[in-house]
């Protein structure tokens, strides 16, 4: 167990198991590939995220928040969030992400797989999209929501992130 990590324009590439008390990180990257604990702090202001296996977050509970200058891109789900705010970029690789209520508030998500939410509030400019589709069998948005709210300055689009195929000249996406 480590008392603090503190990461400043780094590239951390986190080979095994890592506890931490206390987890800073402004700027640079960080591959969670492995189980990761906080006990204490944990704080990221700006850089990169990409989780591939199970993470311990106590602020995570019951939010997650993705703060303005950080992308952080998931495939494994959270087993104490049933909220996320995202002020930055979110990209979810993770089918059935446990969030029950999310806000997108200026920033931005990438839903690449299918999801059931109670409630969606799109506002200050946020937007909801999908990855670039890279074959025909991905890159839809596939999405069920009980209360959807998108301000005016907001919006759900899907605008050239489809696959444009040779020869026929289709585009598949379009703005909603």
């Amino acid at each position: 167990i480590l008392s603090s990590l503190t990461l400043t324009d780094s590239a951390l590439i986190q080979e095994t198991g890592l506890t931490v008390t206390d987890f800073s990180m402004t700027g640079g990257s960080w591959e969670q590939a492995h189980e990761f604990e906080v006990t204490g702090n944990y704080e990221v202001l700006s850089g990169s995220v990409t989780r591939t296996a199970a993470y311990t977050i106590p602020q995570y509970n019951p939010q997650m928040e993705i703060v303005t200058g950080v992308t952080e891109r998931i495939s494994v789900a959270c087993d104490v969030c049933t909220s996320i705010n995202v002020q930055g970029k979110l990209i979810v690789d993770v089918a059935n992400p446990t969030w029950t209520d999310v806000e997108i508030d200026g920033g931005a998500i990438e839903l690449n797989v299918p999801a059931v939410w109670n409630s969606l509030v799109i506002q200050n400019g946020g937007i909801l999209q999908h990855s670039t589709v890279a074959s025909e069998s991905s890159g839809k948005l596939n999405l069920e929501v009980a209360n959807l709210t998108v301000d005016s300055a907001s919006s759900i689009n899907v605008t050239g992130r489809g696959l444009l195929t040779s020869g026929t000249g289709r585009l598949y996406g379009g703005s909603y």
